[in-house]
């Protein structure tokens, strides 16, 4: 297979940078409802990774790779998934033993087998199973199993914009590689239990990063700068953006499971469900067994918040060390003297009373994740992390049902 493989190595001293792009086109109404049309029916590829190549000869052969073939079609391995041969693999051999569970191995895809810069080959993939590949067509050289061979899937992609080498000295540079990769088979969407007609981001936010809510309303203002000013808000309701939403996958499970979520969610197009994760109403009295009426302190709920359906699904998290989690939707509020009064939709637990304070009240807001890019930041093979960028859609799901206050 003809394909100049862009063989330099990042250094994991600064993270490896992926993004899974999307394509959507969010039509706003007046009144901020959304309809979302996807544009690009699979996802590209961009990488980004810092290159520092600290001997001579490899900074030389690097640069002269750059400045020949920058405007050219490179393989670009995805470094993440390199794995190293577990069997050595002779020449004319058409089989590859590694581990490809997780990994972005397909048939009819380009794998190259990587030594250095210098010392690779590139073969097409037939069938994968899950320690070994089967090839196309049979190695032209023969590969040693010594833990310095990899194999590694390549996308093919483009140097993107310009190169910009740092001279740290005489012999040695630093360059921030980036490359646009074409569209390649996605991931299958995971398929998670269904509450309220959407999914459930059930993963809690690593509390290292903090989160900002944001309000924003559709206001226009009519202003003759000679007398009063009159406001006209548009969409009714507050629309909240959260940001800082730090979520730390370690191992391959979990980056499996985070690339099939975002499969499911292609960008902006499809909302899901997102506990808030705090505090936001307080349990202020026991309830029994069964019970499907709860008291919480008064904090305005019931005039401010419960007439908008945005604000009538919930997240109920036990805190008593059992990680029990129920979904409920508030029916009816009623207003007391001292104490507010909720109907649910269903009881909590059937067999134990839930003693006040010893479980946490957020709100279970539907919202779309606000870019159509899915960056995934690598700090080494198997650990990466996510920040979320997420908006509400207040006029989807519960958000058009009628208030029933008391």
């Amino acid at each position: 297979m003809s394909l100049v493989v862009w063989g330099v190595d990042p250094d994991w001293s600064d993270p490896l940078t992926e993004r899974t792009q999307y394509l959507t086109d969010v039509l706003v109404a007046y009144r901020a409802q959304e309809q979302r049309v996807v544009l690009r029916t699979r996802p590209r590829t961009h990488l980004a990774y810092r290159v520092m190549p600290t001997d001579r000869r490899e900074a030389a052969a690097i640069e002269a790779l750059l400045y020949g073939q920058q405007s050219h079609v490179f393989g670009v391995p995805f470094w993440p998934d390199a794995q190293p041969i577990t069997e050595d693999a002779a020449v004319g051999t058409s089989t590859l033993s590694c581990e490809t569970t997780y990994r972005k191995f397909r048939p009819g895809g380009p794998v190259a087998l990587w030594r250095d810069l210098s010392t690779s080959e590139v073969a097409t993939v037939l069938t994968v199973a899950s320690d070994s590949l089967t090839l196309t067509a049979p190695l032209s050289a023969t590969w040693i199993a010594d833990g310095r061979t990899y194999a590694i899937p390549l996308l093919i992609g483009r140097w993107e914009g310009d190169a910009s080498l740092g001279r740290l000295s005489p012999t040695a540079w630093e360059l921030d590689a980036a490359f646009q990769c074409a569209a390649a088979p996605d991931v299958e969407p995971a398929d998670p239990p269904i509450v309220y007609g959407y999914d459930v981001l059930e993963v809690e936010p690593n509390t290292l990063q903090d989160r900002v809510s944001q309000y924003r309303r559709i206001v226009q203002l009519i202003d003759g700068q000679t007398g009063r000013i009159r406001s006209l808000d548009r969409s009714g309701v507050a629309i909240s953006q959260t940001t800082g939403f730090l979520w730390t996958l370690n191992g391959r499970v979990e980056i499996a499971a985070y690339r099939a979520w975002g499969a499911l969610r292609r960008g902006r197009q499809t909302p899901f469900w997102l506990p808030t994760w705090q505090h936001d109403l307080i349990q202020a009295e026991d309830l029994e067994a069964g019970g499907f009426m709860i008291a919480i302190a008064k904090t305005g709920y019931v005039p401010y918040q419960f007439p908008q359906g945005a604000r009538r699904a919930l997240c109920i998290t036990m805190l008593d060390g059992s990680g029990a989690r129920y979904y409920r939707r508030v029916l009816y509020a009623m207003e007391g003297d001292t104490t507010d009064t909720l109907i649910l939709d269903g009881p909590l637990n059937p067999d134990a009373a839930i003693p006040a304070g010893t479980c946490m009240l957020s709100f279970l807001q539907l919202v779309r994740l606000n870019t159509d890019e899915l960056e995934l930041v690598w700090s080494s093979r198997d650990v990466a992390e996510v920040q979320l960028e997420c908006q509400d859609v207040p006029f989807e799901g519960l958000g058009s049902g009628p208030p029933g206050i008391g």
